[in-house]
């Protein structure tokens, strides 16, 4: 069916669409000493810097965690908005910037802001064994940690809808590009990477649940900060944001590809 096509090519297109995600990263950092360890690196220096200034620049803390768990809090919370930030920003200008892709029949264009999506997951890698290390040493390791895959695949499928939107109507609209990283603050400065949601005043807090980040932020800190599975309204909010998103985008850019061919 022509609304379920893209969702559909990255499943029957996986292995195509896993060696272009690692030929994405080759090219992004050929030349360079340490080549794709940047993917890990780059993530866990800025994760640490980060962390450094919000505990003893900014003083923040956190009555209910330690100094350590305040920094795993705060690690938790930046690597979803970390491999957010680069595949929406990477992914958004891959078709306009590769249009004669619309009508290649051997790479389904579909496949190329879902290249840059896996291509992002860098930050992640790199944080998701230091998140549970960390875990362990804090005395915060609970069973509720398993569900970290499965979180990590909702927020792949929410990235994958997300970019699909964005990059084909960015072949229409050239200045989404320039205004998605107007966006990307905003959904930082709204989600409580360093902060927690009970710190913020009452008429502010709806500012945070209108972020759908904010939802993959806060759960990845309840499993493996606080041990828990998030309450029933954050865990309904992220699973209907990706599902989704998820389809939804497929939709859109099945839609949109022909139109798209044509305003080439």
């Amino acid at each position: 069916m022509r609304s379920t096509t893209a969702a559909l090519i990255i499943l029957a297109d996986r292995r195509k669409l896993w060696s272009s995600a690692v030929e994405t990263l080759r090219a992004r950092f050929a030349g360079s000493v340490a080549g794709m360890a940047w993917t890990l690196i780059g993530p866990l220096l800025l994760m640490g810097l980060y962390a450094s200034i919000y505990l003893v620049i900014f003083r923040i803390r956190v009555p209910e965690l330690t100094s350590m768990q305040y920094v795993l809090y705060v690690l938790c919370g930046l690597m979803p908005f970390l491999m957010t930030s680069e595949a929406i920003s990477t992914s958004t200008g891959s078709i306009a910037g590769n249009r004669q892709l619309l009508e290649n029949t051997v790479f389904p264009v579909a496949l190329m802001p879902a290249k840059h999506v896996l291509a992002s997951q860098g930050a992640i890698i790199a944080a998701l064994p230091v998140a549970i290390l960390g875990a362990v040493f804090t005395d915060t390791a609970s069973p509720a940690m398993l569900l970290l895959p499965v979180v990590w695949a909702l927020h792949l499928l929410a990235l994958f809808g997300i970019c699909w939107i964005l990059a084909i109507l960015n072949v229409f609209i050239r200045d989404t590009q320039q205004f998605i990283g107007v966006v990307l603050m905003a959904l930082l400065i709204a989600s409580p990477f360093a902060y927690t949601p009970s710190m913020v005043p009452d008429t502010l807090q709806p500012l945070i649940y209108v972020n759908p980040l904010a939802y993959f932020v806060i759960t990845y800190q309840s499993l493996v900060v606080y041990g828990e599975i998030p309450a029933l309204p954050i865990v309904a909010g992220l699973v209907g944001f990706s599902i989704g998103s998820f389809t939804i985008g497929s939709i859109v850019f099945d839609r949109l590809k022909a139109a798209a061919i044509d305003h080439v």
